[in-house]
């Protein structure tokens, strides 16, 4: 399988005379220093792989979707990801002609670059077999904007490892701190312990991940088709695809399609004649090691029906949702009432069904005091409320607004300040917020 990858850079890729470059091997961890032209590289025994490489911010734009907070860096969905087939040197060939020290500790690539990247690994990762230094990508010189005239690839690790344009490479004898395993690419927040130098814990395998090969949120035809996706893994092979078209409550296995290779991924489909309205596609991947990936869902509306997922509710928004997750769903989150639901298109608002009505958002992983909403028994419509039973809808249109259904007809609604500039600073998904 070959596919060209989308390319995160961190800099505008820089002009490299092929004539003039050199690879220095270089540092306390060799005892013999390399200084290596091109046509070296090109002389010394090739490897071919076909491996992933994946941004570690693939996904970031759920941050904001979910949790309210967008990260610094690009807003991926899930385009960051991409295969292909890698022709260069093993590393471990490198570093063995420049007699690598069994005292080595680290090995850090340095791209040529403006920001001049740069992040250590291991040395047991710099030597296995399919840690490569590429020179060629999908049987063609490798392209200026993947890191002519050559990268490192490492396999099943996030991509700021696999530097691009690399002019050198340290060998130590000791750890290496720097910006790019200390302060960027950890994990730093509640629930993670500092790990000092870092922040928090170092990011190095990619987890397994699925994505669905559909727009977001994404019209579909009326009738029975495919629906196909990818599933991938740092570590181990796929060996499972499952999908839910009821948030998660049922699961049925799709087809894993061949080729599926360890530390590149696979393409996997299922057949479906999609019900009138709105509503969810819900995937999970697991890999060879029984780990299982975080699922998410995806948002489809049916070209030829108003996009409510029940007849005779508002239709002034193709992005209507109702809470419809139970309470266990949203761990963590206030529990004053057993009538608990969390929003499910970005999982950061619950929906509190007390004395007093209230929305509460989770952010940086911690739930606000909530914003009251006048849906109590003395509500100018009238009625209880009780979200156990999925009798709220959310409207995303010029004026948010929440309808509620009391058993015969939805009301009229109610203006929810819960937009762009609501105190609590709230930034919504343009998928429903």
């Amino acid at each position: 399988t070959r596919a060209v990858a989308a390319v995160p850079t961190e800099a505008p890729t820089p002009t490299i005379d092929v004539k003039t470059w050199r690879l220095k091997v270089q540092g306390p961890g060799v005892a013999k220093p390399l200084e290596l032209t091109y046509d070296d590289i090109l002389r010394m025994p090739s490897v071919t792989v076909t491996r992933f490489i994946e941004c570690a911010g693939n996904g970031r734009i759920l941050f904001k979707e979910y949790q309210g907070d967008m990260p610094k860096g690009r807003p991926w969905r899930f385009g960051s990801y991409g295969l292909a087939e890698w022709t260069g040197v093993a590393l471990s060939e490198i570093l063995e002609r420049a007699a690598i020290k069994p005292t080595a500790v680290d090995v850090m690539p340095t791209g040529l670059d403006r920001s001049a990247v740069e992040r250590p690994m291991p040395v047991a990762k710099a030597m296995e077999p399919d840690t490569v230094l590429a020179y060629a990508m999908n049987g063609d010189i490798i392209p200026p904007d993947h890191g002519y005239p050559a990268r490192v690839v490492v396999p099943g690790w996030v991509g700021i490892n696999s530097i691009k344009w690399v002019g050198s490479i340290t060998v130590s004898e000791e750890p290496i701190y720097v910006e790019r395993n200390t302060e960027e690419y950890v994990l730093a927040g509640p629930g993670f312990e500092p790990q000092p130098p870092a922040w928090g814990p170092v990011l190095t395998s990619v987890p397994v991940r699925s994505a669905i090969a559909l727009p977001w949120p994404a019209t579909l035809p009326t009738g029975p088709q495919t629906i196909r996706g990818f599933a991938w893994s740092g570590y181990g092979s796929i060996t499972r695809v499952e999908y839910s078209l009821d948030d998660g409550r049922t699961w049925a296995d799709a087809e894993i399609r061949e080729p599926n290779i360890p530390l590149a991924g696979c393409r996997w489909e299922f057949l479906w004649d999609p019900p009138p309205g709105e509503g969810t596609i819900t995937i999970r991947a697991t890999n060879s090691e029984g780990t299982a990936d975080w699922t998410v869902d995806y948002s489809f509306v049916e070209v030829d029906l108003a996009a409510s997922a029940s007849a005779g509710s508002p239709t002034a928004s193709a992005k209507l949702r109702a809470p419809t997750l139970a309470a266990s769903a949203a761990a963590g989150a206030p529990t004053a009432s057993a009538n608990l639901r969390r929003a499910p298109t970005f999982g950061n608002l619950v929906v509190i069904g007390t004395t007093t009505d209230r929305v509460f958002r989770l952010a940086n992983g911690v739930w606000d005091a909530g914003i009251p909403l006048p849906l109590a028994e003395n509500a100018p419509e009238g009625g209880a409320v009780d979200p156990t039973t999925g009798d709220l809808a959310i409207v995303g249109n010029a004026t948010d607004r929440i309808y509620r259904h009391d058993g015969t007809g939805w009301d009229s609604g109610l203006a929810c300040p819960i937009g762009e500039t609501n105190p609590q600073g709230m930034d919504f998904a343009d998928n429903g917020d």
